[in-house]
């Protein structure tokens, strides 16, 4: 058995009924009463707001047969026909499927100046009228200019600024806002009690919110809360319902943010994702709370008063832990995380993104403090890096011819004063340039792997969907230690460590880092305090040499650093 949907059972049958735009009906109200009313009429505005209701109820004022001051009787045989949509003489057009100019003039402009069946008034509705084509509105336009005394137009439309000027010239405009939310919960309200169910005031604010002006998404969401609930309806379950977070979550989050815990707040976005909750609901519940805090700043919390009494406090409370700038800069960041979700890989990742630069923006100085705990990569060396010291004291030729056999080999000059003669001995020079030197062992070592570390991330990136997700994670650690063959990667929050440590994603991660330090190496996640970031390694030798500005000058003029000798 089909039940009709409430939007269509709790329709507006006349501008009594119309809920929210009062100066739409007072407008109608007054041309019905003075006889002025117009041949065209455009009704713009967002979904939801009573647009195609209006144009149905303005048709039905106009040809009752018993109107009683500008309100249709919806008793008559024209009023029952409009309200069933079998009248004759009123027809709805959706500029949707008919955008083309043939449809236009084979259901306008050749039938319009037939006389209207039974009514006084032939009514054309076009809904999402800037549907039509250019062609359409050009068909369209000289029949709107001059209709014929039974004919009167009605066009609705979401994108007024998609309809032509010499349209929008020859209709009058009224302009349909969405719906405030008391008003929204109070017709909700009203419904219930004709269905006899009963509800949670705070449900009904809920919905109300949730619908974002609309009143047909507002019956819609409540149709939906009633299959789930029956009888009785509870915020409880209207936010298991529609997948919101409880709003205890969404406060607790804030106040994490302004704790400046970020592997807190971290954990818990992760928590509410796996439990199920939208990341897009959760991140606009987000923004109403952090707009309501905004307002609280202001002096604004007046307009407050559809929010839980508890939730009011909660603001008062978080208002002396943020100031303004700050809480605009967040906002900011935020809005801009919305955008960034559409197109994540991971839907987490933007939230997390947003989560610590919101820190930032509340201490107020830089990437140090918080992200101490998280380094990147460290910049790759110089390409000189590695490159003989002694080639650049005294440039050799590498063409010269041996030194004879009895003759002892010179030393290179290394620069040390005679009482302190290096401790190697001086090799001969070959008549051939010396083959390339192979990688020490200590490119192994810590300096190397953080160099070394955008190209593991690469490789991941190149495995496919895990390993572009175990990439996401890898993203947050960083080498911390380096034990014999064994790399110990370190973590500030233990959320990245853990979903890396699953089987798909640490196989990923060892197949990268194998390909880039060897078949034998083997990895440990650790969790590294972020109050205690890992000092930086010493300097190799070749960074070392690299420092002096004298080998600076010689690595300018295309000099390497192949060796170094210390004394």
């Amino acid at each position: 058995m089909s039940q009709q949907a409430l939007y269509r059972k709790w329709r507006s049958s006349s501008f009594d009924e119309l809920v929210g735009q009062p100066h739409v009906v007072r407008t109608l109200t007054n041309a019905l009463q003075s006889d002025r009313v117009a041949h065209a009429y455009i009704f713009s505005g967002p979904r939801g707001t009573g647009k195609t209701s209006s144009a149905r109820i303005l048709a039905k004022t106009i040809n009752c047969t018993a109107a009683p001051e500008a309100r249709p009787c919806n008793d008559c045989h024209l009023c029952r026909s409009i309200s069933n949509g079998t009248s004759l003489d009123l027809i709805e057009i959706d500029a949707a499927s008919n955008t083309q100019v043939d449809k236009v003039r084979e259901a306008i402009v050749e039938k319009v100046n037939f006389v209207p069946s039974e009514a006084r008034k032939k009514v054309y509705i076009i809904d999402e009228v800037h549907m039509l084509s250019n062609s359409a509105f050009n068909a369209l336009l000289k029949t709107i200019e001059e209709p014929p005394p039974h004919a009167m137009f009605i066009l609705a439309t979401t994108e007024l600024h998609k309809v032509p000027e010499t349209i929008l010239s020859r209709c009058q405009r009224l302009d349909f806002r969405r719906i405030p939310v008391s008003e929204i919960a109070d017709h909700l309200a009203f419904i219930l009690s004709q269905e006899g169910i009963e509800a949670e005031p705070e449900l009904l604010a809920l919905v109300a919110r949730q619908a974002t002006g609309s009143m047909r998404d507002a019956q819609s969401l409540l149709d939906q809360l009633m299959a789930h609930g029956g009888d009785r309806l509870t915020v409880a379950d209207a936010r298991a319902a529609l997948g919101l977070a409880s709003l205890e979550a969404v406060q607790q989050l804030v106040a994490l943010i302004l704790a400046q815990d970020i592997g807190a707040a971290l954990l818990l976005v992760n928590d509410l994702l796996d439990q199920g909750t939208d990341p897009r609901q959760f991140l606009a519940d987000l923004l109403d709370h952090l707009r309501a805090l905004l307002l609280t700043l202001a002096g604004n919390s007046s307009q407050l008063h559809d929010l839980p009494e508890e939730a009011i406090r909660q603001l008062e409370a978080q208002r002396g832990q943020i100031k303004p700038r700050a809480l605009i800069e967040i906002i900011r960041r935020f809005t801009q995380a919305g955008s960034e979700l559409k197109l994540a890989l991971q839907p987490q990742l933007p939230l997390e993104l947003a989560i610590v630069e919101a820190v930032l923006a509340l201490q107020g100085q830089g990437d140090e403090t918080v992200l101490s705990a998280m380094p990147t990569a460290a910049p790759r060396p110089d390409p000189a890096a590695g490159r003989p010291l002694s080639a650049l004291r005294e440039p050799r030729n590498d063409y010269a011819p041996a030194p004879p056999a009895s003759q002892a080999p010179t030393a290179p000059d290394t620069g040390e004063s005679p009482q302190h003669p290096p401790t190697h001995e001086a090799e001969p020079r070959a008549a051939t340039p010396p083959p390339a030197p192979t990688v020490p062992h200590a490119a192994h070592s810590l300096a190397w792997w953080q160099a070394e570390w955008e190209a593991v991330l690469a490789r991941l990136d190149d495995m496919g969907e895990t390993g572009q997700r175990a990439a996401l994670r890898l993203k947050f650690g960083h080498p911390h230690e380096v034990d014999g063959a064994k790399l110990v990667i370190g973590f500030p929050f233990s959320i990245h460590k853990e979903k890396l440590e699953a089987p798909a994603d640490r196989q990923a991660m060892l197949r990268a880092l194998r390909a880039v330090g060897g078949e034998t190496l083997e990895a440990e996640l650790r969790l590294v305090p972020r109050t205690a970031p890992a000092s930086s390694p010493p300097k190799t030798k070749f960074e070392l040499a690299a420092d002096d500005p004298v080998v600076q000058e010689a690595l300018r003029h295309g000099g390497h650093i192949v060796d170094v000798y210390q004394s």
